[in-house]
């Protein structure tokens, strides 16, 4: 067993550096996309296994395909 508790934890800064994104994104992501966090003091800290779990949540084999624009139909074809 480990001997540090925390040692799956990370602090806001340092987690949105190793994920490449900025640090507000980070923070928006707890406020309203779900992303799990917790407060150690005013810190935000993170739990990377936690965080894994939700990416997985989130993922998506969907292809977005973007919508098509609806065909006129000219007169004369309605007439058949």
């Amino acid at each position: 067993m480990s001997s540090n508790i925390l040692e799956d934890f990370m602090k806001l800064a340092e987690f949105a550096a190793a994920i490449k994104k900025h640090p507000r994104t980070v923070q928006r992501w707890c406020q309203t996309e779900g992303l799990p966090f917790t407060r150690n003091g005013k810190e935000i800290t993170l739990h990377v296994p936690t965080y894994r779990q939700w990416l997985m949540g989130r993922m998506s084999n969907v292809r977005h395909e973007r919508p098509t624009r609806a065909r006129k139909i000219k007169p004369d074809a309605m007439k058949s």
